[in-house]
């Protein structure tokens, strides 16, 4: 199949230390042979990640911030690079794949492929490997990070108050407890000065939730089948109507074809609501 030649095509691609697929790592730029080559401008800047990172010990949020006051803004990845020209600012995202990302090793890698010294490594081993162990100790590993987001059912459910975006599951980490939040994707990823939404106790609305709930389906389910199956009896009333209604005579002036007008309080299939709307003020 086509598929299968382009994929072998790739992974010999690979296996030679060339970049295949996807938009080249910040720090690099490709040649007419596909192989990757150093932009020294972008490189000095994941030294000083690194660096920062490793010896300095700055978070991954403090780095981003700290890029972005000096104007050290990155350029944006190819496939938006074409509809929005420019540059746009750190998050700790883009920090966290920066230290994360082993082609500052000299590796390649595609699907089973790794080439060694495939270009030439701007990173220490030791330093990478120091970084790793940071990320992990400090829950900033984005692989984590994504298995983690099971842990917050009303992830992608909250609408942020003042951007509107949507809150997601976060955590931050005390002396002796990991403290769970639903935070705002702008606050999160930029910081309070792009988003002020305050954040929200995960494990207490998760209660609450559950509470209301709990609440709806013991005490109030009854109510809801009985709206669910007025709002049927009218809409059959309407359909009932609509078919009996004469219509205007050829060559006549006849009423006006008729127009029904309902509204359906409950929306729903079978016999259960599709939906429970809970309104969460912070």
């Amino acid at each position: 199949m086509i598929i299968d030649r382009v994929i072998n095509g790739m992974e010999r691609k690979a296996s030679k230390g060339q970049w295949t697929v996807g938009a080249v790592p910040y720090g690099y730029t490709r040649n007419s042979e596909h192989s990757l080559v150093t932009l020294d401008d972008e490189i000095s800047i994941v030294k000083l990640i690194f660096r920062l990172y490793t010896r300095r010990r700055l978070g991954c949020r403090a780095i981003a911030a700290y890029l972005n006051e000096r104007n050290l803004v990155r350029r944006r990845a190819h496939r938006k690079a074409v509809a929005q020209p420019g540059t746009q600012p750190w998050s700790h995202k883009t920090v966290a794949d920066v230290l994360t990302n082993r082609v500052y090793l000299g590796e390649v890698r595609f699907r089973d492929i790794v080439a060694i010294d495939a270009h030439a490594a701007v990173i220490e081993p030791a330093t990478f490997d120091l970084a790793q162990h940071i990320l992990t100790e400090r829950g900033e590993m984005p692989a984590k990070k994504a298995t983690a987001s099971s842990d917050y059912h009303l992830t992608g459910k909250i609408n942020c108050p003042v951007c509107s975006h949507r809150y997601l599951g976060t955590n931050a980490h005390g002396r002796s407890r990991t403290y769970r939040y639903y935070t705002c994707f702008t606050r999160n990823r930029y910081g309070v000065d792009r988003c002020s939404a305050p954040r929200i106790d995960a494990d207490a609305l998760d209660a609450q939730v559950l509470a209301a709930l709990r609440d709806f389906y013991t005490s109030h389910l009854d109510e809801a089948e009985q709206a669910i199956a007025a709002s049927r009896h009218e809409q059959h009333q309407a359909r009932a109507d609509y078919t009996r209604e004469p219509f205007g005579v050829l060559g006549g002036a006849g009423p006006a074809a008729p127009h029904v007008h309902y509204r359906q309080s409950v929306s729903a299939t079978g016999f259960r609501p599709t939906a429970i709307h809970i309104t969460i003020t912070v």
